[in-house]
């Protein structure tokens, strides 16, 4: 059985109250979605992907401020592009901006092409990109859920609408 959640402390939460009802979590994996997708989906099975065949490494959300804030930099002065406009959502087709102010939706697009070069060429991935490889394989590779479903005839999931 699996049982995932958004936060780590959602899924530790799970973790204790399973346990308090007595049952041997021993035949359970509990975690987040980010953590079910690298360690079932992505450490597996990533040489079927493309741009993670050479290897990668997860980038923490400090690292990716930093590179984020120095992509920006050029257009603070003329748009005032911050780190906090360059959010995205990663979805099927691609990504999306989370930031509300169509103007600068052209700039930023261009600072994320800058972002995802520079990840690439240091073969990193960020956590929206955890999730999107990991359906991409799925999407690309159908023989990867049925051995997850042969693992994992049930799964729950917590925190549904978090999870994209």
């Amino acid at each position: 059985i699996v049982a995932i959640t958004y936060t780590n402390n959602a899924a530790d939460e799970i973790k204790h109250r399973v346990e308090l009802l007595g049952v041997n979590t021993s035949n359970l994996w509990i975690g987040t979605i980010h953590a079910f997708c690298l360690e079932w989906i992505l450490k597996p099975y990533h040489l079927y992907c493309d741009e993670l065949k050479s290897g990668f490494r997860i980038m923490n959300s400090h690292e990716s401020e930093i590179i984020l804030t120095e992509l920006c930099r050029p257009y603070y002065r003329t748009e005032r592009i911050t780190y906090w406009d360059c959010g995205f959502i990663a979805y099927k087709s691609g990504y999306e901006l989370t930031c509300t102010d169509t103007n600068k939706h052209e700039s930023i697009n261009e600072i994320l092409e800058k972002y995802f070069v520079i990840l690439a060429k240091n073969h990193q991935i960020d956590f929206e990109q955890i999730l999107f490889y990991s359906f991409q394989l799925l999407k690309n590779k159908p023989i990867i859920n049925k051995i997850l479903c042969q693992l994992f005839p049930f799964i729950l999931v917590d925190e549904y609408q978090d999870t994209k």
